[in-house]
């Protein structure tokens, strides 16, 4: 009887939590799903008489959800008059950063005007509409920017990336999908054409997928997944007394401690690994690079030997497992060349306007001399001359703009505030830095659900956070003036 009604009010707690707060809670539904490929193809267009996965039109299971939030979210917006001031006031103080998206928007929309295939066009639009909202949606939320939220997101994220670490994991060592078909999980081998492998001692391997649609995507995800971790131990996690411990047990105290954390990392860090995606581990490096250069005043003393010891283990790793040198970088360089090549001549013959929105894929082989075997029918492993080719150098120069704007518009929050030692402004810029790295060598933050969401997702936050920065700015100086 108890534990029904210790249930009974849990549930009765979580409705009141509902009902105060219903888009944040079809968020996190979003959030869980954002990462799975459950889907429902609603057009396919063919490319020389087949199936490509760059032109055709899906809606997700997360589209459902992120629908309605942003549904739900409007409607409290216009429902209250105190929201509607606020987010006015923060337009208002960000309008350059909106005035950039909503420009790019703009564009993008005018380059379906001369696309080939103008049907493809208006669902990638439609797509980076809606993903544009969400990023209005992190970012003139307030409660997107308060720690509270921002918590359960950093959970959420982590517990992703553990999740498909851990199925990457179990892929590796049995060397096939482990069945998790109702998920959407890929079907791999290590002798199926299509997949991902790596070559080891002169032995094929299958590069781990996790619940993603290629090893590359996993990658980059993990990269957002294993910073937050880092983050969320640092702010988050307390350092139980030794008389806490004892009192709740050893076993409690490490499911809250360090400990567990740590063994969250390293599977992480080991599912990175697995993906042989050298772009997201480099990314990874210049993440950790960038938020150890904003806080060297503040790294522990010994961090620089921690990290060259991690730095040797991962040489001596790369040694004991002999990968074949000339197909880990040289196969893929050359095969990524025949892309890049589609790229220029479309640059070079559309400089400004580009060929049109969603147009790269389908118009490719009419940029090159040689015929296109079916699986080539790609885009280009650069997401800023995939932009260029399709957007033109007008689209190219306001995308860039945008990202801009989001790197110049955070200030540091004055020294004495609570975020001077959590600085989840450059936290987010760390990793947003990590990402555009990966955009140097990879397309599918451009044009695949899942990089999309998780970049559109960081450049969402990255915004917001300026207003909490600004929150505490202003009450870091009414506590000066008080003083």
């Amino acid at each position: 009887m108890r534990y029904n009604k210790n249930a009974m009010k849990h549930l009765q707690k979580a409705w009141n939590n509902f009902k105060a707060q219903p888009e944040m809670w079809f968020f996190y539904g979003f959030l869980l799903t954002s990462m799975l490929s459950v889907r429902k193809v609603i057009a396919d267009y063919f490319i020389a008489g087949s199936f490509n996965e760059y032109s055709g039109a899906y809606i997700y299971l997360s589209d459902l959800f992120l629908v309605a939030t942003l549904v739900v979210w409007i409607i409290s917006i216009l429902n209250n008059k105190n929201t509607r001031l606020s987010i006015y006031n923060w337009l208002i103080v960000s309008r350059g950063t909106f005035y950039a998206l909503g420009i790019f928007l703009v564009w993008v929309l005018l380059t379906v005007g001369w696309t080939g295939r103008p049907e493809i066009g208006y669902f990638k639009f439609f797509k980076l509409f809606e993903l544009g909202l969400l990023f209005l949606f992190l970012s003139l939320n307030e409660k997107c920017s308060s720690w509270n939220i921002l918590k359960n997101i950093f959970k959420m994220v982590i517990f992703i990336g553990f999740i498909n670490a851990l199925i990457g994991i179990f892929q590796f060592i049995f060397q096939h999908s482990i069945g998790l078909f109702w998920l959407k999980e890929s079907l791999i081998s290590p002798d199926f054409p299509g997949v991902a492998k790596i070559i080891l001692n002169g032995q094929k391997y299958v590069r781990v997928y996790g619940l993603f649609p290629h090893p590359n995507i996993l990658g980059g995800f993990l990269l957002l997944s294993i910073i937050l971790t880092l983050a969320y131990g640092k702010w988050n996690v307390p350092r139980l007394p030794r008389e806490t411990k004892m009192f709740h047990g050893e076993l409690f105290s490490f499911l809250r401690g360090e400990t567990f954390l740590w063994l969250i990392f390293g599977i992480q860090i080991v599912g990175l690994f697995l993906t042989f995606s050298k772009s997201a581990i480099l990314g990874l490096i210049l993440a950790v690079g960038y938020i150890f250069y904003r806080n060297k005043t503040n790294v522990p003393r010994g961090t620089f030997k921690k990290a060259l010891f991690l730095g040797l283990i991962l040489l001596l790793l790369i040694y004991i497992i002999n990968p074949n040198l000339n197909v880990f970088f040289f196969k893929s360089l050359n095969e990524r060349l025949l892309f890049l090549e589609a790229a220029k001549n479309m640059i070079l013959a559309h400089p400004l306007l580009g060929v049109g929105l969603g147009q790269f894929v389908p118009q490719m082989q009419s940029y090159l001399p040689v015929e296109l075997l079916d699986w080539q029918f790609q885009p280009a492993h650069n997401v800023f001359l995939l932009i260029w080719a399709e957007l033109g150098l007008v689209g190219l120069v306001i995308f860039c703009w945008f990202i801009y704007k989001l790197f110049r518009a955070h200030k540091n929050v004055p020294r004495g505030t609570i975020d001077s030692h959590k600085n989840l402004s450059g936290l987010f810029k760390a990793i947003l830095a990590g990402f555009l790295f990966i955009a140097l060598f990879d397309h599918y933050f451009w044009d695949i659900q899942q990089g999309q969401i998780m970049f559109w997702i960081v450049l969402g936050i990255l915004n917001g956070v300026k207003l909490l920065t600004l929150q505490q700015r202003s009450l870091h100086f009414s506590n000066k003036k008080v003083s």
